[in-house]
């Protein structure tokens, strides 16, 4: 069944956050670790602590707001001014920032995920550490909904063109009694069961001369029912030589994996996959005095033209060469080789069974690119996915679904929801936190203090006579005094 999917495109409002600006005047209070540990910048949207951080005596949260804080004072004790703390409010004189986006994992609310603005809705959870989770990784939608469009999608089957070697060594029955080539047609009638409907296919096949004389196509790509896929492969049949390049080429050059009469041709995956049973021969008609490079040259143009990768199955053969195929087709297998060795109709059917469970994924391109790709959740029958579930491509506006997550939506029931995304938009404003020092800006605003934005970073100023320092780039008057350890003191020249 094809489950029906539901794009809805929602913009999300964010939880307010501190003024970035810098007033002078503000608390030169200093507060323990244990007590910084148990505060979250406001800025974050945690408001939930209201204990006395500070050594107050009441009941209420002490600490200054952000724009309270004196520029050059540490209200933190780790030996980092507040201008240049990316967690002023915590204890962490490392100033470890994993995901790079400018606040420190102490108080980051997203602390593997880039997100500057550190946006939350007040009704997200809060994690293990006190602080309320960040909207890029709430697990279900954050903040309210501005708009909703639905637009209906089908999953995309992918094209798969199938090119077999029809040489003479294809005749060989290696103490079986079955020819190779049987074998290998017992092998894609295996495949024909397991995959009709839900792969489209192409089939052809190479022998003869290195012009190409040799290929004959059986199946132009298509959808096809189990039986009419049997019926091409009825057609394989042994002919003569081994000019690998040559089908890749024609592939390549006559568009054999598109089909002119989809309307979504070219949003499909389309891989192509070689079955052969010794090494290419016959290429005297290229460039190439060696015909393993004539093979190579032929995947990779494939690859670099029309992004498409070549599959390799080693039928009853096994060799480096094959694997020198695969790897310029950016393909891989399990197993100790990149390609597949297959050496009877079984291996072969689990071979071409694991490609294309590879390629049947659940692909879908949004009709609206959303403003911030990190802001995506989907749901599936109304159950929000792990964020492993599910990966966005920016660049054409394409989700795709795991194999898991596709094999449960093509399960359920007609009357099911089906598939729903939901699409936020990024804070603006008052909405965001500012950046600290060093962080990632679009214009000075963003950024904590009134630094200045250069360059896309929040710009951190000198630091002036009396603060603490390491480099004596880092002081104003470019003097450092250190003695006897690594932190010294900005001192006037």
């Amino acid at each position: 069944m094809r489950a029906a999917a539901i794009l809805t495109l929602a913009l999300l409002l964010s939880a307010g956050c501190a003024d970035c600006g810098d007033d002078p005047s503000g608390s030169t209070n200093q507060g323990s670790d244990a007590d910084l540990d148990a505060a979250h910048l406001d800025a974050a949207g945690d408001t939930s602590d209201t204990s006395d951080a500070h050594g107050g005596g009441d009941d209420t949260d002490t600490r200054p707001p952000l724009e309270e804080l004196r520029p050059w004072e540490d209200y933190s004790g780790d030996g980092v001014p507040n201008i240049l703390d990316n967690c002023p409010y915590h204890y962490n004189p490392d100033q470890l920032d994993s995901d790079g986006d400018g606040v420190g994992d102490v108080c980051d609310n997203c602390p593997d995920v880039y997100n500057p603005d550190q946006a939350v809705d007040p009704n997200n959870p809060v994690d293990d550490r006190g602080i309320i989770v960040g909207n890029v990784c709430a697990p279900e939608p954050a903040g309210e909904i501005c708009f909703a469009d639905e637009i209906t999608f089908e999953a995309l089957a992918p094209n798969v063109f199938i090119t077999v070697d029809e040489s003479g060594s294809m005749s060989n029955n290696d103490g079986t009694g079955i020819s190779r080539l049987e074998r290998a047609r017992a092998g894609l009638y295996e495949v024909a069961e397991l995959t009709a409907g839900d792969v489209r296919y192409g089939l052809g096949g190479f022998s003869g001369n290195c012009d190409g004389s040799g290929i004959e196509i059986y199946l132009d790509m298509g959808s096809y029912t189990e039986q009419e896929f049997k019926d091409g492969i009825d057609m394989l049949e042994i002919r003569g030589g081994t000019p690998m390049h040559a089908p890749l080429k024609d592939i390549r050059e006559e568009g054999r994996l598109d089909d002119p009469d989809d309307p979504n041709d070219d949003r499909r995956v389309k891989v192509a996959v070689l079955i052969g049973d010794g090494a290419p021969n016959r290429c005297g008609c290229t460039e190439h005095s060696n015909c393993r490079d004539a093979v190579i040259a032929e995947i990779e143009a494939l690859y670099d033209d029309h992004g498409i990768r070549t599959f390799i199955v080693g039928f009853a053969f096994s060799a480096d060469v094959f694997n020198s195929f695969a790897e310029a087709g950016r393909t891989d297998a399990p197993g100790p080789n990149r390609y597949y060795l297959a050496d009877d109709g079984e291996t072969l059917a689990l071979a071409l069974a694991d490609i294309a469970g590879q390629l049947v994924e659940c692909r879908y391109v949004l009709e609206e690119s959303p403003e911030d790709e990190d802001l995506l959740w989907v749901a599936i029958d109304g159950e929000f996915l792990d964020r492993s579930e599910y990966s966005f491509d920016a660049s054409n506006d394409e989700l795709t679904l795991s194999t898991d997550a596709c094999d449960t939506l093509r399960g359920l029931a007609e009357d099911s929801v089906g598939l729903e995304i939901v699409a936020g938009c990024p804070c603006e404003g008052d909405d965001c936190q500012c950046v600290p020092a060093g962080g990632p800006c679009t214009e000075s605003g963003d950024c904590c203090f009134d630094l200045p934005c250069v360059d896309g970073v929040c710009q951190g100023p000198c630091r002036p006579v009396g603060i603490s320092c390491t480099a004596n780039s880092q002081c104003c008057t470019n003097i450092c005094a250190i003695s006897g350890g690594a932190t010294g003191v900005c001192v006037g020249g």
